[in-house]
């Protein structure tokens, strides 16, 4: 229940979203100074994580998937493409 007594299932929506108050992220860091490209092995490991087939292995484990527009920002802002 949250601060307006809203009722938030642990479905992938809103988990998703940040409504369902359990939910957690996780966060990956890397040690890049600005304007240097990833290195091959970060690249190659990020580049699977942000993968279809890298979101489908979440979704397999047992944890909710990033949402598309999330994916997409990422992948761009690690100068990965689309």
């Amino acid at each position: 229940m949250d601060a307006d007594g809203a009722v938030h299932t642990p479905d992938t929506e809103s988990v998703q979203r940040g409504d369902y108050p359990l939910g957690r992220s996780l966060y990956l860091y890397l040690n890049l100074p600005p304007g240097e490209a990833l290195p091959a092995p970060e690249r190659a490991f990020l580049d699977l994580v942000l993968s279809p087939q890298g979101q489908e292995t979440v979704t397999a484990l047992g944890f909710v998937a990033l949402p598309e527009a999330t994916v997409v920002r990422q992948r761009l802002d690690l100068g990965l493409g689309p």
